[in-house]
């Protein structure tokens, strides 16, 4: 019997606009009600916001870096040292990284740049939905200084992929991978974290907290950072539209998330005794 399940958002679980929708929740709440517990597993931070009302979900953040309960109370956290982040700021001064807390993203940019930079962006396809739009841009702490970045705990640093640093930044982080790792959703970003930090042992602490079983908890998937998850886990599912990496390493394939083969297989799941 499926007691947990630990589901991606952007790709997976959300609709093609990355957002919910009354189809999900409907779906999400045929689930509750069987009392499986639902936990959301994503790259974003604690201060995104979906539209789910007063259901009891789960989130684990930034790829693992923090799990936060239904009540918004944290029950884990992995930050990265702050020596890693200073070092890193002088190294590559001219990229703008983001460097995600636990109440906001900083940004070295203004606004006006962060949009440009957000609205042409290929994992938008060029059209960002306008309520996407300021859903990122409220995220934000635009015009930090280093010294405001240093000053708080970091759990995440993301960045698009870098033309002309790319390779320089992967060399580095390699480099320093006694503490830090780089697991991003999709080929050439950054989303470097503390070396423990992880979607699979991320739902390995929530099993333990919960006192449910490896065996009675259930995965979906369907990018890089995803993978940690759907190899540790006997029942892992990703979408047929999703990585080949991730299909690689499910132990099943479903149907297109655009579909919401996630949502719906969710319910067929936890029907099973």
């Amino acid at each position: 019997m499926i007691r947990l399940i630990a589901t991606d958002l952007d790709g997976t679980l959300l609709n093609a606009q990355h957002m919910m929708d009354p189809t999900i929740l409907h779906n999400m709440d045929q689930v509750l009600k069987t009392g499986c517990v639902i936990c959301f597993a994503t790259g974003r931070d604690t201060k995104s916001t979906l539209d789910i009302g007063n259901r009891p979900i789960y989130r684990i953040c930034m790829n693992g870096a923090v799990i936060v309960d239904p009540d918004g109370q944290i029950i884990y956290q992995k930050a990265i040292q702050p020596s890693i982040i200073e070092e890193l700021m002088a190294t590559f001064p001219q990229v703008n990284f983001e460097y995600v807390g636990l109440h906001a993203k900083y940004s070295l940019y203004s606004k006006e740049r962060k949009r440009k930079e957000l609205e042409n962006n290929s994992f938008w396809n060029g059209e960002v939905h306008p309520s996407v739009l300021q859903m990122l841009e409220a995220q934000y702490v635009f015009d930090s200084t280093q010294e405001d970045i240093l000053s708080q705990p970091i759990y995440k640093i993301n960045s698009w992929p870098l033309e002309k640093t790319g390779k320089q930044v992967d060399r580095w982080i390699r480099n320093h991978s006694e503490s830090i790792v780089n697991t991003p959703f999709m080929p050439d970003c950054f989303e470097i974290t503390h070396k423990q930090v992880n979607k699979g042992n991320a739902v390995r602490v929530l099993c333990q907290l919960l006192g449910i079983k490896e065996s009675e908890t259930a995965v979906y998937g369907d990018g890089l950072n995803d993978l940690s998850m759907l190899e540790a886990f006997e029942h892992s599912y990703a979408p047929i539209d999703g990585m080949d990496q991730a299909k690689k390493k499910a132990n099943t394939i479903i149907g297109d998330s655009r579909q919401y083969s996630v949502s719906r297989h969710m319910i067929q799941i936890t029907n099973k005794k």
